[in-house]
């Protein structure tokens, strides 16, 4: 009697040991069409960033029971464009995610905050696909939930001069450079210069170059969840044109008070090709691909400042952006079959100017290799006022 109740005992105790084990393995087992795969645009990914599609990312999904990680970054298969990560400033985003396995697919839905901004992910992942939707909250900064309208062109009546001086203009340029542009034997700063040849310049449906810009582009608006977006006009011979540019494309991150750093996504942009053919090209190319993918990558850096007597916020560029590519592509400057080949097309967009538009084009390529050595400061960028 003794060693049946024994032999009871020691059979329950092994079956609940068996059942124990066998839940253990249930909620550590990985249902077996979820395996470690990196989807991308071409391989399963469906990814939306604030309810718009997000192209050129990837997701590294790798689950372990009914768990898994999800690492968000750049699809980089091309050699030349890099891409960015899927949040702004963010080369890579891990996501810790809880599955609910239904069937032969596993959903999964939460939040990730830190570092100041909020992911509210929702997914759904099966043998083949991953579906991932975003909606972001960047860190708040003082250009967050604000809308600019490009700076217009004005000009005042000056007594003193007995004419009209310009009091606005949309674009900021300052360029201070020991050496000078000389054209016609006679000193001019970079940017008077370059208004020059831009002045002679025809653009079809505007006066010139400035005109061109205000009649293209209107606003930008800065949006909690990173994007920037632009209200423009694609066609300058049709007025009140304008319409809103796509999610996605243009992102931004804060990096301080005054800085940012600007993100383009290359897969959602149509490149544009330029079908000028100049020799000495091959040396100057490798290291500009070099430093422009850089700035699709790790962000371009712009600089932000606010008057605070006429409500003047401008958004630019200075020379530590710019004058590591300019210094890059002095060669091309220098070199007589650009030249001749630049001359051609100028003559050809204004006939009847030459005798105007070489001397200064020769002034230009003879003195911007020097003025670009002696440079000690830029600052190129754009003019706006806040929407109210």
């Amino acid at each position: 009697m003794t060693k049946s109740i024994f032999r009871y005992l020691f059979a329950l105790l092994t079956l609940s040991c068996v059942l124990v084990a066998c839940s253990d393995d249930d909620d550590d087992e990985t249902p077996a069409f979820l395996k470690s795969t990196v989807f991308t645009d071409v391989k399963g990914l469906t990814l939306d960033y604030s309810d718009e599609p997000l192209l050129g990312k990837q997701v590294e999904f790798t689950p372990n029971g009914t768990k898994a990680t999800l690492v968000l970054s750049g699809e980089n298969t091309n050699e030349i464009f890099m891409n960015n990560g899927v949040i702004p400033g963010e080369a890579t985003t891990t996501l810790n995610v809880d599955l609910k396995v239904l069937n032969e697919r596993a959903t999964f839905e939460g939040e990730d905050n830190q570092n100041g901004r909020l992911i509210k992910y929702k997914g759904e992942v099966s043998e083949n696909a991953l579906k991932l939707d975003l909606e972001v909250t960047m860190p708040q900064h003082m250009l967050t939930g604000r809308k600019f309208n490009l700076a217009e062109t004005k000009t005042e009546w000056d007594d003193d001069l007995f004419d009209y001086v310009q009091v606005q203009s949309p674009i900021l340029f300052k360029w201070d450079s020991e050496k000078k542009v000389i054209i016609n034997g006679q000193p001019n700063e970079p940017f008077n210069a370059i208004m020059l040849i831009l002045g002679f310049m025809p653009i079809e449906g505007a006066d010139n170059a400035i005109d061109a810009l205000e009649k293209s582009l209107k606003s930008v608006e800065f949006r909690a969840d990173g994007n920037i977006r632009a209200e423009y006009n694609d066609s300058l011979h049709l007025e009140d044109n304008w319409q809103m540019s796509p999610l996605n494309v243009a992102t931004y991150a804060v990096e301080d008070e005054h800085t940012l750093r600007l993100f383009i996504n290359p897969a959602q942009i149509v490149a544009v090709t330029n079908k000028l053919g100049r020799s000495g090209i091959d040396t100057v190319l490798p290291t500009l691909v070099e430093q422009l993918t850089d700035l699709l990558v790790n962000g371009i850096v712009l600089h932000f400042k606010e008057a605070t007597t006429d409500g003047m916020a401008t958004v630019y560029l200075n020379e530590e952006v710019l004058l590591p590519i300019l210094k890059t592509i002095k060669p091309l400057l220098e070199d007589k079959d650009l030249q001749a080949a630049l001359k051609d097309e100028a003559f050809q967009m204004m006939p009847g100017m030459e005798f105007m538009i070489e001397p200064i084009l020769d002034g230009m390529f003879a003195s911007f290799p020097g003025v670009i050595e002696t440079t000690k400061s830029m600052e190129v960028g754009l003019n706006f006022i806040e929407v109210k």
